[in-house]
Formats: structure tokens, C-alpha cells, sequence
């Protein structure tokens, strides 16, 4: 009884497997597909990025060094960096 479930635990796995590189294989040739669909030259990257320093900026009793970065896109995001 043991050797059977083994046997059938290791066909199993093998299955899974096999699945997992034909699901592998399909997805690499989908994302194969999609590149070479995308025309590069009628992407309009447009950005713009700022960058600020502040020197003895306090926050409480220590002042240190902060780095604000605003990178505009279609959505603002703004990263600020404090320095210590």
C-alpha cells in the first residue's frame, strides 16, 4: 500500500511539473507576443523631476539634512528623504 502512494505521490509531482512548464512556455510567448506588438516610437514618455535640498532642516531638537523629490507623471509622487 506504501509503494502505491509513493508511486501515485510521484506521478502526481511529475504531472505538476509538466503543467508548470507548459504554463511557463505559454506565458513567456504571450509576453514574446506583446513586445513585438508595442511600437517604441509612438510611446510619448513625458516627466519631470525636481529635486530639493534642505540644509539644517529641524525636526524637534536635531537638525539634519532633507532631500525632497518631486517626480511628476500623469499622477504626482513626492518622496522626502531626511538625513540625520
Amino acid at each position: 500500500m506504501k509503494e502505491f502512494i509513493r508511486k501515485t505521490i510521484s506521478i502526481f509531482a511529475i504531472m505538476l511539473m509538466m503543467v508548470n512548464s507548459s504554463l511557463l512556455l505559454v506565458i513567456s510567448s504571450a509576453v514574446e507576443a506583446v513586445q513585438n506588438i508595442i511600437d517604441e516610437s509612438k510611446i510619448n514618455a513625458v516627466y519631470e523631476l525636481n529635486l530639493e535640498k534642505y540644509v539644517n532642516f529641524k525636526v524637534g531638537d536635531s537638525a539634519g539634512l532633507m532631500i525632497q523629490t518631486n517626480l511628476k507623471t500623469k499622477k504626482l509622487q513626492t518622496i522626502m528623504m531626511y538625513f540625520q
